[in-house]
């Protein structure tokens, strides 16, 4: 709760991590008290902060670059650290309001086809959806999940502890062990059970994640009375993560959306300890990734791959709309 100042009186639970970068750093804030207020609006509005923590940095920065002038805007002055702007910015967005609250209620994505000017090359997302603030150039391998996650730049389809460290084994290896996490994160979602103390329960006691995947399926069977052991449910898992591609390629997306944006691939990290590195393994891990999987170089589950996991009907759904099948 803000105690003081011309926030006091603002309640809300956090802010979580993502939620404080989206008010706070990602704009050049570093008013705690405007931070939570921004928390308390995104909540009232119904706002996803993640998602819109990248919508005020992306408008930010367009305004820093002339991009966005003050007849977008509309007066309003997206100086970095202005977080007064910003959260009538946040206001426009919900209501639609004018020019800017129009476009940036589309997503970076839709706004910047609707802004132009070369705006694209600021738009940080993956197939439309913000990624989390967790840069790639400096962890590659775990945040190669933001290139290949079916809802786009999604940090929860592959969340794991387990995954870092992976830069330091050769791809192949480092992709089979993703693969793996990719399979145990998807389980939470099976069983309607929230996915970050089953993952980083593991983390921060002496349970393996061997004796997690013990613990699943005890769960599950007392839940329901149905008697499941732990290869079943990664069997049923990986049957979801093919399921789920399937139906991407159903809808048109190949390997050529699964990428990450300019900021990683072309921008060097500015500072820090990573200072220079980019992201410079998106090739060779896409092809291991597709072939750890058992999909073809386009990234579409291969016939046999489907017909391993029961998923023929799946097949004749896809070559029904058109979708070649190897």
């Amino acid at each position: 709760m803000v105690t003081e100042g011309e926030f006091a009186g603002t309640v809300v639970g956090g802010p979580e991590y993502c939620t404080a970068v989206a008010f706070g750093s990602a704009i050049g804030n570093d008013n705690l008290a405007a931070i939570l207020k921004g928390n308390d609006l995104a909540d009232r509005l119904g706002l996803d902060t993640l998602d819109l923590g990248g919508v005020l940095a992306f408008s930010f920065e367009l305004y820093q670059r002339g991009i966005l002038t003050d007849q977008d805007t509309e007066g309003l002055d997206l100086t970095w650290g202005n977080y007064h702007a910003a959260l009538e910015l946040v206001r426009r967005i919900a209501y639609r309001q004018g020019f800017l609250g129009e476009t940036l209620a589309h997503g970076v994505k839709g706004a910047a086809a609707i802004i132009g000017k070369n705006s694209e090359r600021y738009a940080v997302h993956v197939k439309g959806l913000t990624p989390a603030p967790l840069d790639a150039r400096v962890v590659k391998v775990y945040n190669f999940r933001y290139a290949v996650s079916p809802r786009g730049g999604d940090h929860l389809r592959i969340s794991a502890p387990g995954a870092y460290g992976l830069d330091d084994l050769p791809i192949d290896e480092a992709v089979r062990h993703l693969h793996s996490w990719e399979s145990i994160i998807t389980l939470p979602d099976l069983m309607g059970v929230c996915k970050f103390p089953y993952t980083y329960y593991t983390a921060t006691t002496d349970i393996t994640i061997e004796k997690m995947l013990t613990i699943i399926p005890e769960l599950y069977s007392a839940a329901t009375g149905f008697d499941v052991d732990k290869e079943e449910l990664m069997e049923a898992a990986m049957r979801v993560n093919h399921l789920e591609r399937a139906y991407n390629a159903r809808l048109g997306l190949r390997a050529k959306d699964d990428i990450l944006p300019p900021r990683f691939t072309e921008d060097p990290m500015p500072e820090g300890p990573a200072t220079g590195k980019v992201y410079d393994i998106l090739e060779p891990i896409r092809e291991a990734w597709y072939r750890q999987h058992g999909w073809d170089e386009e990234g579409v589950p291969t016939r046999q791959t489907l017909i391993d996991y029961g998923l023929e009907d799946i097949l004749e759904d896809l070559e029904r709309h058109g979708v070649t099948v190897k």
